[in-house]
């Protein structure tokens, strides 16, 4: 939750000087990188508004999932409970933690069938469509291969926690951006520079 609590007051920080901020990373990309770093700028923005799609668009349709598999089991609640539901998804913690509990509830209440059915329903769907909606999402937003999508968010994960959800995709698609290039400069021309004229056209003019 700290994790979550201090990338809000970055954004926040970032967008009250955002155009400003954002110009100047695009001159020092390109000042840095020449020509060739000239299309990463618009690889991050885009790479980022994917991953905040992916994050929230998965999340949403797994609140959807877990609240009609609450109202189908008959759980009191179950609006409240999806919205901690989405909660739990957006900060990438297992969506078990509220539909699991209310599937104790169900077999407590002595009605197995339907909570055999919560079961099934939480683990098959509400579970599972985190790990294919996701990455799709985010890998159609940046433009790039479903695989590397798929392993920038898994890496990211695992060694930044959160914040790696949005470091290890933009990573990697920067890095597969810049192979891009390396790999096959004639799709990306570089920009011409405007070139001085020779110094026998300038003699001639001084005469």
């Amino acid at each position: 939750m700290l994790e979550i609590v201090l990338a809000i007051v970055i954004a926040g920080l970032l967008l009250i000087n955002g155009d400003k901020l954002w110009d100047g990373a695009e001159l020092a990309i390109s000042k840095l990188g020449g020509a060739t770093a000239d299309e990463l700028p618009e690889v991050i923005a885009r790479t980022i508004r994917s991953v905040t799609t992916g994050v929230v668009g998965t999340a949403l349709a797994q609140t959807v999932l877990c609240v009609i598999g609450l109202l189908i089991a008959g759980v009191p609640g179950a609006l409240v409970l999806g919205f901690l539901c989405f909660i739990v998804a957006v900060a990438q913690l297992p969506t078990l933690l509220i539909w699991l509990p209310a599937a104790l509830w169900v077999f407590y209440t002595g009605q197995t069938g339907l909570g055999i059915f919560l079961l099934v329903w939480g683990f098959l769907l509400v579970n599972t469509i985190d790990n294919v909606l996701k990455p799709l999402l985010i890998s159609q937003g940046a433009q790039m291969p479903l695989s590397i999508i798929f392993m920038g968010v898994i890496g990211g994960l695992l060694a930044w926690g959160l914040l790696g959800l949005f470091i290890g995709p933009t990573l990697l698609a920067v890095g597969f951006t810049l192979f891009q290039h390396w790999l096959r400069p004639e799709n990306y021309p570089e920009h011409a520079e405007e070139s001085e004229p020779p110094y026998d056209e300038q003699e001639e003019h001084q005469s």
